[in-house]
């Protein structure tokens, strides 16, 4: 883990964080393949972010993710689409910091 102190979490050390960002790198890689070649329109655009949507909205249905935005981006050189997907990942817990006390009233 570079750029992290050596107590300090991010999203990347959890297991099932990198899972889902695997998943997720594969099926736009699925979707930049099927929809390649295909005009540049909001018609393309539309059914590439609707194919990746499906496993983004199944994640956050499972508790995978809290959310995810698309944005796209004006691109420099001609038959390139620029986007960036961010996604909220929702971490596992690891520990539990829990107190028992004993008393004879509340």
């Amino acid at each position: 883990r570079t750029g992290c102190k050596a107590n300090e979490l991010v999203a990347s050390s959890f297991g099932n964080i990198r899972v889902i960002s695997n998943m997720i790198k594969k099926r736009m890689f699925e979707a930049g393949n099927i929809y390649r070649w295909e005009p540049n329109s909001d018609l393309m655009w539309t059914n590439f972010t609707d194919y990746v949507n499906v496993v983004l909205k199944d994640m956050q249905g499972n508790q995978g993710i809290r959310g995810f935005k698309w944005e796209k981006f004006v691109a420099s050189k001609k038959a390139l689409i620029r986007c960036k997907l961010t996604i909220i990942p929702i971490e596992p817990v690891e520990d539990f910091d829990i107190t028992l006390e004993l008393s004879n009233e509340l």
